[in-house]
């Protein structure tokens, strides 16, 4: 959707924000949970694979491919093993739960050990980076508008959006990388607009940037933290997510006004795999065997369905119905947790479910509060 110039921040961050999904975050096991008597403590599930013992070992999968969510009959397992958020608070993660402070929407957060990292919009339609400390200490950051963190939670990756005159986004930004130890770099972006970081792996910073202020497309960039300068990839599309081994990224292809495709590439030779236009890749699972995606071009709040495709070559491996889907995160090899909206009275939720058979438990119940998934 293309949009005039000078598009205000505001209207760029709600977008992405729906759309974007988190990279980093801390893995959890490759198995998920089991309802069980104590729900906080649930078992995990089994999961069926190959041959057990070899490294070619492939999940089986069972059951229809299709599968309606029962919203109304699902057990209640574990809480996310990924940093996430319940109302104001920050939860999950490597550290115990993290109080925003204040009344500024949250738009993205991510943890950093015991410290957080948030994302909060401003007056006029602009936004700021909120540093929760250990010690308690509060520090601002302004105009920031992406954030995203390391896997292992041991450093940060933030990038800004400079505002000119009449409240209008101007073209450059500053990307930051900061580490537990307390070190900060950053790198001075020129002339490109719409800088967000996109993942941090293995010690490098991946954002997109758009030549324009419209950014109805976008490059990708490579930063080693350190480095007085970046590294454009090659990518045919403007891309969306990157697996969390750094070896594929998914692209966004002949997008249209209510459509677009997507293709899965090997990030360092630029090969393409595999390309569909019923799906828009959102995240891998760790393994990157598995892509996490949505229908393209919804209405730019939920979703219809959810889906888990082969990486290697497209196959519809699941696909779930039955709610309204905000956002998608895989939280482990074999299972994603998706943010739901009921289709009745839409209060929010996160389900957990199960790549290899389909089912699905509550991991956060439904209720009228708001709730995220870091990044």
């Amino acid at each position: 959707m293309a949009g005039g110039g000078n598009t205000r921040l505001v209207v760029l961050v709600t977008a992405v924000a729906v759309a974007a999904v988190a990279i980093g975050g801390v893995v959890a096991t490759s198995q998920g949970p089991d309802s069980g008597d104590d729900p906080g403590t649930a078992s995990p599930l089994a999961v069926k694979t190959g041959t057990a013992g070899t490294p070619s070992s492939k999940p089986v999968y069972t059951g229809p491919v299709k599968v309606k969510v029962p919203l109304a009959t699902l057990k209640t397992g574990r809480e996310p093993q990924v940093p996430y958020s319940v109302g104001r608070e920050i939860r999950g993660g490597a550290g115990g739960p993290v109080l925003v402070p204040g009344s500024a929407s949250v738009l993205e957060f991510t943890r950093m050990g015991e410290e957080a990292f948030a994302v909060l919009s401003t007056n006029q339609n602009t936004s700021e980076l909120l540093k929760l400390k250990i010690t308690g200490d509060r520090e601002r950051v302004a105009d920031v508008i992406s954030v995203r963190g390391t896997d292992d939670q041991s450093a940060v990756a933030y990038s800004t959006q400079p505002r000119g005159k009449n409240e209008l986004n101007v073209a450059g930004s500053t990307v930051y990388s900061q580490a537990s130890s307390g070190r900060v770099d950053k790198l001075v972006v020129r002339g490109l607009w719409s800088v967000r970081v996109l993942a941090y792996l293995n010690g490098t910073v991946y954002y997109r940037a758009s030549p324009t202020d419209e950014a109805v497309s976008w490059k990708l960039y490579a930063w080693k933290p350190g480095e007085a300068a970046s590294k454009v990839v090659p990518t045919p599309g403007s891309p969306t997510a990157i697996s969390r081994d750094g070896k594929l990224v998914a692209l966004r292809t002949a997008p249209g006004e209510y459509t677009a495709c997507s293709t899965v590439n090997e990030l360092a030779t630029g090969r393409s795999l595999w390309r569909t236009c019923e799906f828009e890749i959102q995240n891998f699972t760790p393994d990157g065997r598995t892509a996490i995606a949505t229908p393209p071009y919804d209405d730019g709040w939920a979703s219809a369905s959810a889906a888990a495709l082969d990486s290697s070559d497209g196959t519809l491996l699941r696909q779930w119905s039955g709610a309204y889907f905000v956002s998608t995160l895989a939280e482990d090899d074999q299972h994603v947790l998706l943010l739901i909206d009921d289709r009745e009275s839409m209060p929010r939720g996160v389900l957990r479910c199960t790549v290899t058979t389909g089912a699905c438990e509550s991991a956060v119940a439904l209720g009228p509060i708001r709730i995220g998934f870091g990044n």
